[in-house]
């Protein structure tokens, strides 16, 4: 019974310690609150009547109670009909028709005003007597104020060294911890006011934020500037920033590095004008707003050129073109109020969110979706289809596209949020910071896998041959020494061949274009995958003196190895001295003169080769012969399909292989003319004749439906695409055939 009674013993000290504590503090916002129009000190004086007509009474709603001087009528008792009320004009009786009214879009900024905000409050015995201290946190106040505390002036800017608005400098600071005098306070009925001065329609101007509003013991008060949370992330960021600026000076090639840092560190600043300490250092809060606002919104073009260099290695002109939209903003925030500036980038910054879901998402899963349906054997399972489209993107890709369209989200919304953006939108932008972060380890990542993988294949290769060598020379232990001598010699003998190849390899190699022809009137773009070192295939670009793309061609040599690869320097240098020297006959004519020469040099070996030769004029006109070679494809501005390009009516217009003797019959040109964004695909008859696993040709059909399924942005996209889905069909299987492709588009 005697341990009964000591616990509830100690339940009660604790409930009334507990409720004593509880009791000291005084929640502003859970009190009503009176504003009027104008300041007068000697008002705060006389004994404050709430039944005054000329105060208009916020009702309390504890936690959640701003108070923005643009929404209250302050004036309401001026304009009231009849004799003075006998009692203040609560808020919500006041009619809508009373309430202020102010635009969005006026960018004008208003001459500052002055008004009063008189809050009445208990203080208990045990909140004065406070160990601590007595403290005042006010979640947010401006754009400039003073306090006074039972009719005294108890804090003035003035006197800490801040002017008025008129003079250029603003006050709106949030967090503000005022250490108040005991002495000043009085048990029971105590008054705290405020005079207010600033822009009428500034959101800013009055009590701006929803809360907290608290009188309490000066430990407890200071503890609530606690923003340990936010400044760890703002660290984090800094730390982000600075070591890929470091990243950035090892690899200056690596331009998304760059972005990152700038980025990362941007958004450390615009975190850091939100937080309490910046108040602290930067006295006058325009600079701490502008300073927001800024970096809102180069928050949004850095992004999105950072995606731009992450995913495609270079600024897209939708970058290029929205970093010129930001700057309008960024000197409009100098000029106008920030309000309406603010909520027109809000809206316009949605675009790039817009942008990286249709170019980078749905755009590439449409191309794959259509690309399976199209390949699909029998009736196609559409789920199936889609979940090999997803499949199909890049999941880094994805990773960061979801970062950057969920950052920028939250980033517009809750940038106009004063009370929950600390709170959700920093989470946000760790989600972006770690997915950006993602993506460019994802880089070291997939360089480390294929050194390693190589070093695999490399250590199989040796442990192989090792292994054979030891089998060897047990069963032949008689022979070791002249087994040992062998080794050495084919060993030399290897590495000479080796040396050879790679030195027959580079030759070649040097003889082929280097550069992708683009110029006023046509560009190019080539593609040559030798099957083994050395390439049967050639390809070559006529460019003039004046860097005029004349013509081209494309070859085929008979067979593979050394002896083909051989041909190929020999044919390209007689094409081109051909084409310059009877530059004025037909190109017929200058592919007989081509054939007698190639006959003659090829009378001793087995090698043949077929080729297409183009010549180009500038106002786009084409002329062709081919010498048994694949039919070249044309694909036409805003034609759905891609086609062979054959004369109508002519079915004998193609030659004999060059280099055979025999064939009497001469070669025939034809002449035809394309329109500006026509495109041509010359091939060897690697590119179609192409197996995938499953031994299935990727054929004509594949290749024309390739060519029509392109992106006709230029030349480098088109073929690139058309490269792609050659070698998503043969993956896993190896290449028996050299393969060149060139793109040929007329730009007019």
């Amino acid at each position: 019974m005697k341990r009964k009674c000591l616990i509830l013993l100690v339940l009660v000290l604790a409930f009334s310690g507990a409720t004593l504590l509880y009791a000291q503090r005084v929640d502003l916002t859970a009190l009503p609150a009176y504003v009027r129009d104008g300041f007068s000190s000697a008002l705060l004086l006389r004994s404050f009547n709430p039944n005054d007509p000329a105060w208009v009474q916020i009702p309390a709603n504890p936690g959640n109670r701003p108070i923005q001087l643009r929404d209250i009528p302050v004036n309401y008792y001026r304009q009231f009909v009849g004799t003075a009320s006998s009692r203040s004009f609560i808020l919500s009786d006041i009619p809508e028709e009373a309430l202020p009214r102010y635009s969005l879009f006026n960018f004008r900024k208003n001459p500052p005003q002055q008004y009063t905000i008189l809050i009445p409050f208990e203080a208990s015995l045990e909140l004065i007597e406070s160990k601590s201290g007595v403290g005042l946190f006010l979640g947010g106040i401006g754009t400039n104020w003073q306090m006074y505390l039972n009719g005294s002036l108890y804090f003035n800017q003035a006197s800490s060294g801040f002017l008025s608005i008129d003079e250029g400098v603003q006050r709106a600071v949030r967090g503000v911890v005022l250490d108040l005098e005991a002495r000043e306070m009085q048990e029971g009925l105590n008054t705290l006011a405020f005079m207010i001065e600033g822009d009428p329609e500034d959101p800013r101007t009055g009590l701006f934020m929803e809360g907290p509003y608290i009188i309490d013991s000066f430990e407890k008060v200071l503890a609530m500037r606690n923003q340990y949370l936010t400044l760890a992330f703002i660290g984090a960021y800094l730390f982000f920033s600075v070591y890929h600026l470091v990243l950035f000076a090892l690899r200056p090639k690596n331009k998304a590095y760059l972005m990152y840092a700038l980025g990362i560190g941007l958004l450390a600043v615009h975190l850091f004008s939100r937080t309490f300490i910046v108040y602290d250092l930067i006295q006058n809060s325009a600079v701490v707003r502008s300073m927001e606002l800024v970096t809102l919104i180069a928050l949004v073009p850095i992004f999105l050129a950072f995606y731009d260099t992450a995913v495609r290695h270079r600024a897209t002109r939708f970058t290029w073109i929205f970093g010129a939209i930001a700057l309008v903003p960024l000197v409009a925030q100098f000029l106008f109020r920030h309000e309406p500036v603010q909520f027109l980038w809000t809206i316009v910054a949605f675009l790039p969110a817009a942008y990286v879901l249709v170019m980078d998402f749905i755009l590439p899963i449409r191309r794959s979706w259509r690309h399976f349906v199209r390949t699909a054997v029998g009736r196609p399972n559409y789920f199936k289809v889609l979940a090999m489209s997803f499949r199909r993107l890049n999941g880094a890709q994805l990773l960061l596209g979801i970062a950057v369209i969920g950052a920028m989200t939250s980033l517009n919304v809750l940038s106009l949020s004063s009370g929950i953006f600390e709170s959700i939108a920093q989470y946000g932008f760790f989600l972006l910071t770690f997915g950006s972060a993602t993506v460019l380890a994802a880089q070291f990542v997939h360089v480390y896998g294929e050194v390693e993988a190589i070093n695999v294949v490399l250590e199989n290769k040796v442990e192989s041959r090792t292994r054979e060598l030891e089998d060897k020379m047990r069963e032949q232990d008689s022979l070791n020494v002249k087994l040992s001598e062998t080794s050495d010699k084919l060993k030399e003998a290897n590495e000479e061949a080796a040396t050879d190849m790679r030195m027959a390899v580079q030759v070649q190699q040097g003889f082929f274009p280097k550069e992708q022809p683009r110029t006023t009137h046509w560009e190019a773009s080539s593609a040559l995958l030798p099957a083994a070192g050395i390439s049967g295939d050639f390809f070559d670009f006529y460019l003039n003196q004046k860097a005029e793309l004349d013509g081209l061609v494309v070859g085929d040599v008979s067979g593979h190895g050394i002896a083909s690869g051989l041909v190929t320097v020999l044919a390209r240098s007689v094409f081109h001295r051909n084409f310059y020297d009877l530059r004025q006959k037909s190109l017929s004519k200058v592919m007989d003169s081509i054939n007698e020469e190639m006959i003659a040099e090829l009378e001793a070996v087995d090698n043949y080769l077929t080729a297409a030769l183009l010549r180009l004029s500038d106002d786009g006109f084409v002329e062709y012969t081919s010498a048994a070679h694949t039919e070249i494809l044309y694909r036409g501005v805003g034609k759905p399909r891609a086609v062979e390009l054959k004369p109508k009516g002519v079915d004998d217009y193609k030659g004999w292989p060059i280099g055979r003797s025999g064939f009497d019959r001469p070669f025939k040109s034809i002449r035809f003319k394309l329109n500006p964004g026509d495109a041509l695909l010359i091939y060897t008859d690697g590119l179609s004749e192409a197996r995938n696993v499953d031994q299935e040709e990727y054929g004509l059909e594949g290749v024309v439906g390739s060519l029509s399924s392109a992106p006709d942005e230029d030349a480098r996209s088109m073929l690139n695409y058309i490269m792609q889905e050659w070698r998503f069909h043969t993956s896993g299987s190896k290449i028996a055939d050299d393969v060149t492709a060139v793109l040929l588009r007329y730009r007019g």
